[in-house]
């Protein structure tokens, strides 16, 4: 186990600020993937009275949301640190999260779901820099490997679970996603305590 840990890539005084932030990032696909593929393809048709094509229209949504705002909300957090731009996109996130799951307002999903992927732009891109600032030389690409790996898991837990509750226990699957927004907005916020900015 201790000749494991110390195949790590990271620098072992780090590990109290990468864990963190492989676990906001996964917390954040997991509400992210969750939501869009697994909760409202089901929970919306039915109790929403919005079709799977508006779903789908607003999953694409969350896509090039997150596609435009990588560029500016990446440079964003290179002026003011990481750690301040994940806690806003955290909260939004859960700003988004909430609404979502009831508005029959098709505009306004679609406008909700364009403002997650905004959420999420700088959140990839962020904790791939952030993982490489803390990777001892010579491992930057096992850091950004490991990374992604770890992450894999709550992409695919995200859509299963919350399919399962938005078909047989809805309550709680609205309940799930909301309590997955609110851990990764504290754990954004102890990320943001221990770093400002990437240099």
């Amino acid at each position: 186990m201790l000749c494991a840990v110390r195949k790590l890539p990271w620098k072992p005084e780090d590990y109290p600020k990468v864990f963190p932030a492989i676990g906001f990032l996964s917390l954040m696909e997991l509400v992210h993937r969750g939501l869009y593929i697994g909760f409202l393809p089901l929970f919306a048709p039915l109790h929403l009275g919005i079709s799977l094509t508006d779903v789908g229209i607003a999953t694409s949504l969350v896509g090039i949301g997150s596609i435009l705002g990588r560029g500016p909300l990446s440079y964003l957090s290179e002026r003011v640190g990481v750690g301040r731009v994940w806690v806003v996109s955290a909260a939004v996130g859960l700003t988004v999260a909430l609404p979502i799951v009831h508005t029959r307002n098709t505009a306004l999903l679609y406008l909700l779901a364009f403002a997650h992927g905004l959420a999420l732009a700088p959140i990839w891109p962020g904790v791939m820099t952030f993982q490489n600032q803390h990777t001892r030389p010579g491992f930057e690409a096992r850091g950004v490997s490991l990374t992604q790996i770890a992450v894999l898991p709550a992409t695919g837990l995200g859509g299963l679970s919350l399919s399962l509750l938005a078909k047989f226990l809805p309550a709680v699957g609205l309940l799930a996603a909301a309590g997955g927004q609110i851990l990764a907005v504290i754990l954004s916020s102890g990320i943001g305590a221990c770093t400002c900015s990437i240099p």
